[in-house]
């Protein structure tokens, strides 16, 4: 290796073949920087040419109503992910005194599976939560009382939306009343 020269004495600086590989790694980077501009630039002119010529379609789900009731941004409310529904959804069974015996001891069973934290351990725990929402007719009422109280803290991502169908485009939800709040839109009831 040839050594340039000295620097403080008994370190050695770096050789020329380690500056040359540093370089070119700046270079990588900054040519990688720029192809994920041109990517950026180039995924967002279709959805402009949709939305101009009114044929945006925009398909929102859990991950809207997630990031606009996070009480401070990056911080979403906790029960609102998919473990954190499962544990509200056992928890409020287990508080309702009419289950008891061998149902409280499935809760204890789902909570548990919880804690493996593998995909068939949580579907097995959704499997008994959905089961006693079902054989106790408790689904709407929990439903209701997990969703009703949903506050709106973060407007951004709605004010996008609303932005954007101001503009013609169609907005398609899975989501709570807290998008057709703020859309000032009446949803379309499919279920006859």
């Amino acid at each position: 290796m040839i050594l340039t020269e000295r620097i403080n004495g008994d370190k050695p600086s770096r050789t020329i073949k380690q500056l040359q590989q540093t370089s070119m790694k700046i270079d990588e980077m900054a040519t990688r920087e720029r192809n994920s501009e041109k990517t950026q630039a180039g995924s967002i002119q279709p959805i402009t040419e949709a939305l101009l010529n009114h044929k945006l379609v925009i398909v929102t789900g859990a991950g809207v109503t997630l990031n606009a009731t996070q009480e401070n941004s990056g911080e979403h409310l906790e029960k609102l992910t998919w473990s954190g529904l499962i544990r509200h959804g056992l928890r409020y069974l287990s508080e309702l005194p009419l289950i008891t015996g061998p149902d409280k001891d499935r809760i204890t069973s789902a909570n548990a599976l919880l804690e493996i934290n593998s995909a068939g351990s949580s579907m097995d725990a959704i499997n008994i939560l959905k089961g006693l929402m079902t054989d106790y007719n408790e689904l709407a009422s929990w439903l209701t009382n997990i969703f009703s109280g949903l506050k709106v803290h973060q407007h951004a991502i709605l004010d996008v939306l609303k932005d954007l169908h101001k503009e013609g485009a169609v907005l398609l939800t899975t989501i709570t009343t807290i998008f057709w709040t703020i859309m000032a839109k009446t949803p379309i009831d499919l279920s006859l």
